[in-house]
């Protein structure tokens, strides 16, 4: 595509024409409409209507202004709008993002311009093929289990299937998308500062709630934002770091440090220990992975400069912070808060690696792990295995689980080749990669929409602007 350079790998020339589009307040518009509507879930789910209305009010008059102001497309409003998340009343475990609203009429659009005999519509075959493999396994895992008359739920299967044709749709449409250079980076900025907005979000509800008042946009002292959960936020501002190191790099504009800085402080909010080793483990191996790229070595010096700043954010913050926040999250960290030994979630995994023993080839079937085990220990998390791939093993065997971790290795393999108008930024992406990895040991992500979103980001980057063809 025009203003894309192929470069090969050893280069390090780096063109960065200045934008065409728009993008002054932009940041402030998103951060504010995901912060009013995260305030008007979280009013609702604790039974604050009138305050909810107010909310959305608000978060309406802004996106109308912002509309007018900026002209988003489609792509960039899913990107703005996937954090804000709630739970339906469905009988059965699955929120629904504002961000499906806009897949879905995207969709319907889709489907009239082909009724209409219009252009077809693009797709990214490999997402496509990965796609439909993986959905031909899910279905053929819950007829194995009817045959051998070990199914106990035919219609919490189906509703499991349903989730990842859902989500599944981010990966075929990001990854279909093909946006000039400034909508690229269009895109990666509306990314990078709707994380901003959850951070903001749930520092907002950190400091609330040690105030004394529960707007449901963190949990206790822990950030959640508009996810409700403190692993699902971390999970996904972790990814995002990648996005923003990509952007820093990518364009060089020095106020790109901010946003890092401040998604690093709301994964330490979340008070995950689980996110706070996938962090270390993405800043050693990400530079390792990457050594032979020139990214490697920018990575390396923006992680030292944000480790400084880090650092003295630490300093000023420890003696002016609410009472309780830093002391609920040392307790954490230390196992004050619990002990990992204790955890529930050991006790999942031997059963799940139990139930997989007798079905090893097509496992116990999709969506059936949670109707195998009751909860234990007082702690209702038997819904999912806590563990992505050992997930897949459990539910769809040996062969589900070769096309879990295939699928997830071409994503990796293909952000380690990216450029960005001829500026490398493979360190970057690989270290959301490797972040996200670890984060499946210990998380159910299979129906995280923001990971089915970057991994067609990644695709869509490197369809545009990779030197994944190049000789090199």
């Amino acid at each position: 595509m025009a203003g894309y350079a192929v470069v090969p790998a050893g280069s390090v020339t780096a063109t960065r024409p200045a934008p065409t589009l728009r993008h002054r307040g932009l940041a402030v518009a998103i951060v504010l409409l995901i912060l009013l509507l995260s305030l008007g879930g979280g009013s609702l789910a604790t039974g604050q209507l009138p305050l909810a209305v107010v909310f959305w009010a608000g978060g309406l008059v802004v996106g109308i202004i912002t509309v007018a102001a900026y002209r988003l497309r489609p792509l960039e409003w899913c990107v703005i709008l996937m954090p804000i998340t709630f739970y339906a009343p469905l009988g059965v475990t699955f929120n629904v993002s504002l961000a499906d609203v806009v897949l879905a009429a995207v969709a319907v659009a889709l489907v009239f311009r082909l009724v209409r005999g219009g252009q077809p519509i693009r797709v990214h075959r490999g997402a496509l093929g990965f796609l439909l493999l993986l959905i031909g396994v899910m279905l053929v895992s819950l007829l194995v289990a009817a045959a051998q008359q070990t199914l106990r739920s035919g219609l919490v299967g189906v509703i499991a299937v349903a989730k990842i044709m859902l989500v599944g749709g981010y990966l075929l449409w990001f990854s279909g998308s093909r946006p000039d250079p400034d909508r690229v980076r269009r895109l990666l900025y509306c990314w990078v500062f709707a994380a901003v907005g959850v951070v903001v979000t749930g520092s907002l509800g950190i400091w609330l709630y040690s105030r004394g008042i529960h707007l449901g946009i963190s949990y206790y002292f822990r950030l959640t934002g508009p996810f409700e959960d403190p692993n699902a936020a971390g999970t996904y501002l972790l990814m995002s770091i990648g996005i923003a190191l990509a952007y820093w790099m990518a364009y060089g504009r020095p106020w790109a440090l901010v946003p890092v800085v401040l998604l690093v402080i709301g994964i330490v909010l979340t008070g995950s220990r689980g996110l706070l080793i996938a962090v270390a483990g993405a800043v050693v191996l990400a530079p390792i992975l990457t050594f032979t790229r020139p990214s490697a070595s920018r990575l390396l010096g923006r992680l030292l400069l944000l480790a400084g700043v880090l650092l003295l954010v630490g300093l000023v913050a420890l003696p002016i912070a609410p009472a309780g926040v830093f002391d609920d999250l040392i307790a954490r960290l230390s196992g004050k808060g619990g002990s990992l030994t204790a955890d529930p979630r050991f006790m999942y995994w031997d059963h799940a690696i139990q139930e997989w023993s007798a079905h090893p080839i097509t496992g116990i079937g999709v969506g059936q792990f949670p109707q195998s085990i009751p909860p234990v220990g007082g702690a209702d998390v038997s819904n999912v295995v806590h563990n992505t791939f050992l997930g897949f093993l459990t539910e769809t065997g040996l062969i589900g689980l070769a096309v879990a971790v295939g699928g997830w290795l071409m994503i990796a393999v293909i952000a380690g080749r990216i450029r960005i108008g001829g500026v490398d930024v493979a360190a970057a992406l690989i270290f959301s990669v490797v972040g996200v990895t670890i984060c499946t040991f210990s998380l159910s992500l299979e129906n995280f929409r923001p990971l089915w979103a970057f991994a067609g980001l990644v695709l869509m980057l490197a369809t545009l602007c990779s030197d994944y063809r190049s000789p090199s």
